[in-house]
């Protein structure tokens, strides 16, 4: 039986321990995981762990709660971060746990203050993408690429957040080239990537452009499905 916790930003900032047990389950998706660890432990607010009966870390979800200036307005949104498993647990559904206690703590945010949160991510993984555009609501891009002019100003406001120009008429909102320097996927990742994109006929990421070789990433918005009910 799993056993789910969640903790601080700084408490994970000040456990050397969980940062080495979290960079092991991250390494085999990586040629080397330590650019993408570093920077999510900096913005981390909020971690979510699973651990099995021997207390051994099987799966982490880093998030970072804030608030986004669009406009004339400050959005609040939550980064949906980096996450990994152990690798002779994947495919059990045990980060779908960790997904779902995060959005259920969105849930409860939302209900509290009366807004609603923007959820966004930057990935180079089909994969995450697809869990994402069925798991929430209204995710930008659409499959097709189109997205809303509401969408745009976000991804505008996100480049910002990112240390990003917002991009040009010419360019597509939600695509962020050589943002990820330092980060590239291992081969075993790539080639498990290729079978998926293969296998869902999937074209998103090469019809816009998304080269994982020259660090671009395809940033992604959405929202908290209004029926959601918690998925364990």
């Amino acid at each position: 039986m799993l056993s789910i916790e969640t903790l601080s930003g700084e408490e994970l900032r000040a456990d050397s321990a969980l940062q080495s047990a979290i960079n092991r389950l991250a390494s085999p998706s990586y040629v080397n995981p330590t650019a993408i660890l570093k920077r999510e432990f900096i913005e981390c607010t909020k971690a979510y762990l699973a651990r099995d009966a021997a207390n051994e870390l099987i799966c982490f979800y880093l998030t970072a709660w804030h608030k986004l200036p669009v406009n004339s307005m400050e959005l609040p949104a939550v980064h949906l971060g980096l996450s990994a498993t152990r690798q002779d647990t994947k495919s059990r559904g045990h980060i779908t746990t960790l997904y779902s206690k995060c959005v259920e703590d969105a849930q409860a945010w939302q209900k509290t203050h009366g807004e609603k949160l923007v959820l966004w991510s930057t990935t180079a993984s089909p994969t995450v993408y697809l869990a994402v555009s069925g798991y929430l609501a209204d995710a930008e891009p659409r499959p097709d690429g189109s997205y809303t002019e509401r969408g745009a100003t976000v991804a505008a406001a996100l480049h910002r957040r990112l240390g990003r120009v917002p991009p040009g008429e010419d360019d597509h909102p939600f695509v962020v080239k050589g943002v990820a320097i330092g980060t590239r996927y291992s081969s075993e990742e790539l080639g498990r990537i290729e079978r998926i994109t293969r296998l869902k006929q999937f074209v998103l990421f090469h019809h816009l452009g998304v080269d994982e070789s020259q660090h671009d990433r395809l940033l992604f918005i959405a929202r908290i499905p209004d029926d959601f009910r918690g998925r364990n």
